[in-house]
């Protein structure tokens, strides 16, 4: 059983630490007598997190409910109390990466502000309606959802920007039990690159700062996954926050070394394997993979590999010769999570 304490928290993750399992163990603890929401940005981590529930319970409970972010915003946020001021119902999103352009004299709260057209809001603006619903109609929104699931689990919170926060602290506030988890160090994908909160690094910057509910960042700041020397390299990225240091299971394991070649010696280190290596790319523009699977680094996000080599941007690898180097976040962020996919031996292709 979980005390008071453990029903509302903010936790900054590491890689390979458990989040899943800490997630998934809250939903399988708690869903005989309670109703469980799991929320995610992506379908991928929703796709992983169903198939651990199924994994520890064989099927997965009618009162377990898995939705990416979008779409609970969308089924949860915008529908049930809509914007007074809506001529439609607002059935899909469109999926915009920029904030768009808005004619002169539209303002929050018309139609336009938030939708392309009549039913079809922009996904910038997708959680700033939700707010703005749960305003107009005095915190319905927020207390419907509240009512529906006594725990709920989010996952990944690093991806999410700007509205987002107002409206998952609203939930924080009202919730009997809510759990937010996430590694800022991992920030690939963005919800939203509205100017709300754009001094803010994340959502766990934003709950530190501005709220008053404290981070927990000791749960879940051993590695089951990656090697000593793996994050040694690893926390260098980020030295801003707590290491991740690895459990002590793996530091019994042997495989973990960290390699720095140039490109005309990795065939040889490829060959000395006895399996071979997942090698990550920054995309999908590479001529020689050597016989290996090969990865985009952000897709390979929340993958456990074995063996992995990394072939480096210019930019990486000003960054392994000389750590004193200045990376764009975007740049950061995908090297981590590329380091830290390895379970295994990793080489760095300089």
């Amino acid at each position: 059983m979980r005390n008071a304490e453990d029903r509302k928290r903010i936790i900054v993750a590491g890689a390979g630490t458990g989040k899943t399992t800490l997630l998934r163990n809250i939903a399988v603890e708690s869903y005989t007598n309670k109703s469980v929401l799991y929320l995610t940005y992506t379908e991928a981590n929703a796709s992983e997190f169903r198939a651990a529930v199924i994994d520890k319970l064989g099927h997965l409970p009618t009162n377990i409910t898995i939705m990416t972010w979008f779409s609970f915003l969308l089924a949860h946020g915008v529908r049930p109390f809509p914007a007074q001021s809506f001529t439609h119902r607002v059935d899909r999103m469109l999926f915009n990466n920029n904030e768009p352009r808005r004619r002169s004299g539209v303002t929050r709260g018309m139609e336009e502000y938030f939708c392309a057209k009549p039913g079809v809001v922009y996904r910038t603006s997708l959680a700033d309606l939700a707010v703005y619903c749960n305003e107009q109609w005095g915190g319905e929104v927020i207390h419907r959802i509240c009512a529906i699931y006594d725990v709920i689990l989010v996952d990944e919170a690093q991806d999410l920007a700007g509205y987002d926060y107002d409206f998952i602290l609203a939930m924080m506030n009202n919730a009997d039990d809510m759990v937010v988890v996430g590694d800022p160090r991992q920030q690939t994908f963005r919800t939203c690159w509205k100017a709300k909160y754009k001094n803010l690094h994340d959502i766990f910057e934003f709950f530190e700062c501005k709220t008053s509910y404290g981070l927990d960042t000791t749960t879940l700041s051993v590695t089951y996954r990656c090697s000593a020397d793996v994050m040694r390299y690893a926390n260098r990225l980020y030295p801003e926050y707590q290491p991740v240091r690895p459990s002590d299971e793996r530091l019994a394991k042997p495989k973990g070394k960290v390699t720095v070649l140039k490109k005309k010696d990795f065939a040889a280190w490829v060959d000395a394997r006895t399996e071979r290596p997942t090698i990550l790319t920054w995309n999908n523009k590479v001529a020689d993979t050597f016989d290996c699977h090969r990865m985009n680094m952000g897709e390979s996000k929340g993958l456990t590999l074995g063996d992995v080599a990394i072939f480096a941007t210019g930019e990486m690898k000003k960054w392994i010769q000389d750590k004193t180097t200045i990376l764009a976040d975007e740049t950061k962020a995908k090297l981590y999570v590329a380091l830290t996919r390895a379970s295994g031996d990793l080489c760095l292709v300089i």
